[in-house]
């Protein structure tokens, strides 16, 4: 009965999931060729339009290029205007007015002030280094003045060669957690690498642990659906 039971679950949630795909898939080929389409009637009877589009697009291309912010936008961004500038262009607008983007912005910048006393570079860090490796230290350099992250030794970091000796010790640090867990994922596969971690999640949050987990719904919906959710909230 249990087999069965656990066999329908994951046909279900492969059907879900397929289905979530599917109709994802079929909204942006919708909306890939309605604006199309649109663009390229503007294009046909309005030629003046084309033109001041494509200048302002030169215009918009030049200046994301010299702008310090969105640097992982800029690229695709810059490349987006320059092959399709009438897209490019409403996506940047899209992008640069959203009222969410700017409210985003803005409590990002918050936050950022507020910690920056806590991302000092401490002193000496970077001449260590530097006598380790130049191309290293230079790099380092970089990212503290530019992206505002410090260079810090002696910090609790380990890196592990093989994934079941990772899971293991994770298994265990939660154990030793007494006041809250939060933990964060790209993408979770409710399967037998996560069960071991939700039973655990599971007895901590009975002890009245405060137990979240953030994952991507993107990188997780092949994998996941609502039902895993669902069996969360049960578990505390």
């Amino acid at each position: 009965m249990g087999h069965n039971s656990k066999t329908r679950e994951k046909k279900t949630s492969i059907k879900n999931s397929v289905g979530r795909i599917l109709i994802a898939a079929l909204l942006i080929v919708l909306q890939v060729v309605w604006f199309v389409w649109m663009f390229l009637m503007i294009d046909l009877k309005y030629p003046i339009v084309s033109t001041i589009v494509t200048l302002l697009a030169a215009i918009l291309v030049i200046a994301i290029n010299e702008n310090e912010t969105n640097t992982s936008l800029k690229t695709p961004l810059m490349i987006i205007i320059l092959m399709m500038p009438m897209i490019g262009v409403v996506i940047f607008l899209l992008l640069e007015f959203n009222s969410n983007t700017k409210r985003m912005r803005k409590r990002f910048d918050k936050f950022s002030r507020r910690t920056i006393d806590y991302r000092k570079q401490e002193t000496g860090v970077t001449e260590e280094v530097r006598e380790i490796s130049r191309g290293m230290a230079t790099q380092f350099n970089y990212l503290d003045k530019v992206a505002g992250f410090p260079v810090y030794k002696n910090t609790d970091v380990r890196f592990y060669p093989d994934t079941p000796e990772a899971l293991k010790d994770i298994v265990e640090e939660i154990k030793k957690a007494r006041k809250y867990i939060f933990m964060e994922y790209h993408a979770i596969e409710d399967k037998e690498s996560f069960s071991g971690i939700s039973e655990v999640l599971a007895r901590k949050a009975k002890e009245g642990v405060d137990v979240r987990i953030l994952y991507d719904d993107i990188g997780s919906f092949v994998f996941i659906n609502k039902e895993f959710i669902r069996k969360m909230e049960l578990s505390g």
